[in-house]
């Protein structure tokens, strides 16, 4: 791989894995409102629930919900594709609340066979766009976030944005293109590889 290759960019949480499904139920021992995760219509929970985000961040904390993240179907092909093109990969998530952050993240993309070219933690609410930057080009951005994918088509190293669909990001007019599974992920980033795939993918077996 070219050292100066650009970047695939992709967030964590609800990109390459979920972590609805857990935190739905947490927030019901919580707060005892039964509500399905399909319904939440905005990013921010707290205000959802009427929690604080103390109560929100230790929610989180107790019931382990990022150890027990479920990995997204395509996650894996959408990595390593990115990879096979000739591309740098990191995985950009706002992870930076959690005391332990960078050792949980590190030890599931383990054991789930997804190893970026970096992994990035960043506070719960920082902009992604301040950081990108220092990536140089990056060639494609992938999160869940509108406040994020906004961000990262004004840093002005984002070539392209894409936005994973999720009912709290639903709206009319969003930044970037939606894609509804990672599955779309590969064919779009071999449309325009980093370097030529005859030079990186492997000769099929005879």
């Amino acid at each position: 791989m070219e050292p100066n290759a650009p970047w695939v960019v992709f967030d964590l949480d609800e990109c390459l894995c979920g972590l609805r499904h857990h935190l739905q139920t947490a927030l019901y021992d919580l707060t005892g409102i039964d509500l399905h995760w399909s319904r939440w219509d905005r990013y921010d929970l707290t205000g959802l629930y009427g929690i604080s985000l103390e109560d929100f961040t230790e929610t989180l904390l107790s019931y382990r919900i990022i150890e027990r993240a479920i990995l997204e179907p395509g996650a894996w092909a959408a990595l390593h594709s990115a990879r096979l093109l000739g591309y740098r990969t990191a995985i950009l998530t706002a992870r930076g609340w959690h005391p332990e952050g960078e050792r949980v993240t590190r030890d599931w993309l383990e054991t789930h066979g997804l190893r970026p070219d970096r992994l990035h933690l960043v506070p719960m609410h920082q902009a992604k766009g301040e950081v990108l930057p220092e990536y140089g080009r990056v060639a494609w951005f992938l999160d869940d976030h509108l406040g994020h994918a906004a961000g990262a088509e004004a840093s002005g190293v984002v070539d392209r944005v894409l936005l994973q669909d999720r009912p709290w990001n639903r709206v009319a007019e969003h930044p970037g293109q939606r894609i509804h599974s990672l599955w779309e992920v590969p064919a779009l980033l071999a449309a325009s590889p980093a370097v030529n795939p005859e030079e990186v993918l492997p000769e099929p077996a005879l």
